[in-house]
């Protein structure tokens, strides 16, 4: 057997009333197919709907079904004509962007995780075995957030440049 390949749940740190940028990333290079990703997050801290992206630079899928029916679960269906994707580079290959509550206190942490239904298949359409990890999610304050991201800059240059 295949030993199994690294998917893992994608948090970070967000400042309250900024995107939460979540999805699933994996630890090295391997070909997908297609499947399904089923990622969940705390929809208490959401302000509103997920937007789903696939990142062009893994290679082009086909989104065959999304449903963000249920608050904080996004199931999406996909496949990578070719088989492909993921094949050459590593990281962040499905992303889910979510506005955050201004509300939400800081100093938040909450849990993103890959779900049981997640699958993924080869180019002849087996299954991939995997090994799932989660992330956690952490609300900071502004200031800092643009200082991690922002290196030798002020917030003020930050914040004009990330709006």
């Amino acid at each position: 057997l295949d030993p199994a390949q690294g998917l893992g749940a994608l948090g970070g740190e967000v400042f309250p009333g900024g995107n939460m940028v979540l999805g699933a990333m994996t630890v090295h290079p391997y070909a997908i197919g297609g499947g399904t990703f089923e990622l969940l997050y705390d929809a208490s801290l959401a302000d509103g709907p997920p937007v789903v992206g696939f990142d062009a630079r893994y290679g082009a899928v086909v989104v065959d079904d999304l449903d963000v029916s249920l608050p904080g679960r996004v199931l999406v269906t996909f496949h990578s004509d070719g088989g492909v994707y993921n094949a050459a580079l590593h990281g962040a290959i499905f992303t889910v962007v979510v506005p955050s509550r201004a509300d939400v206190p800081i100093g938040t942490s909450s849990i993103v995780s890959i779900g049981a239904l997640t699958a993924l298949v080869d180019a002849a359409g087996d299954p991939i075995l995997l090994e799932t990890d989660f992330e956690q999610l952490d609300f900071i304050d502004p200031e800092v957030v643009a200082a991690a991201a922002f290196e030798g800059g002020n917030f003020a240059e930050w914040w004009t440049i990330a709006n």
